[in-house]
């Protein structure tokens, strides 16, 4: 029914980092005829113990979710964690996705739904800018968006 995002930093920097993408969920749970749960959305540090304490949090405040999606891949493995260990199975009971793709989450068990950046499209884009700098003398200041790939693992 609803979504846990876990952010790293602190709340109010986390908010500043991300408003685009919350603003992005929120519309889209919109679009669902869903409103964004702000219970539903934690703050923390970007590693397994953050993630697991994220989502303890989450878990703490009793309400229905089904699916999480992680900020990275070591918050979602503390999230997993924390999931198994509250007698939840995923994905029966929790669809689970990353946003980060580190080869360690296709080998955990199930294999984690995750989104890929490609290094070729970054370092083409990061090439394009250099040369640019290089011509020109400048960049201009544009926002820069490179669309991952969702690559679904056993989770969702």
């Amino acid at each position: 029914k609803y979504f846990f995002c876990h952010y790293c930093l602190k709340k109010a920097e986390a908010a500043e980092r991300y408003a685009e993408e919350l603003l992005g969920r929120t519309r889209q749970l919109a679009e669902a005829g869903l409103a964004l749960d702000e219970r539903l959305v934690a703050y923390g540090e970007h590693h397994k113990l953050g993630g697991a304490a994220a989502m303890r949090q989450i878990l703490a405040e009793d309400v229905l979710f089904s699916a999480v999606i992680a900020s990275n891949d070591l918050s979602c493995l503390g999230a997993v964690e924390a999931l198994t260990a509250a007698g939840l199975r995923i994905p029966q009971d929790m669809a689970v996705i990353s946003r980060d793709d580190d080869a360690f989450l296709e080998f955990l068990t199930p294999a984690i739904s995750r989104y890929v950046s490609s290094p070729e499209s970054f370092a083409r884009r990061l090439s394009r800018a250099a040369i640019q700098l290089a011509q020109a003398g400048f960049v201009p200041v544009k926002p820069v968006r490179l669309m991952p790939m969702f690559v679904a693992g056993e989770t969702v």
